[in-house]
């Protein structure tokens, strides 16, 4: 049989504006899978980033549709100040 399930290519860890809120989530080519709701304890990327859950959250869009299509959003600072998280990038 063929596999049914939907095949998401994460770009990497985004953070998106909408007309109301600020979300992240993971991009793909077709959009942004938000999981900022399912993850209120995390709410900020930085956050994820300094709990060391990147690998967490990325495996939770598994199976899940892109929840803002392209041009639904716009772009913003990923990791609003960097400086901060200077450990982990190096």
């Amino acid at each position: 049989g063929t596999d049914e399930r939907q095949r998401v290519v994460a770009l990497g860890l985004a953070t998106i504006l909408t007309a109301s809120e600020q979300f992240w989530g993971v991009a793909t080519v077709d959009g942004v899978i938000v999981l900022s709701p399912d993850f209120l304890h995390w709410r900020r990327l930085r956050d994820v980033i300094a709990a060391g859950a990147v690998e967490t959250v990325t495996q939770a869009v598994l199976g899940r549709a892109v929840t803002h299509p392209n041009g639904s959003f716009t772009w913003d600072i990923p990791v609003p100040d960097p400086e901060k998280s200077s450990s982990v990038w190096g």
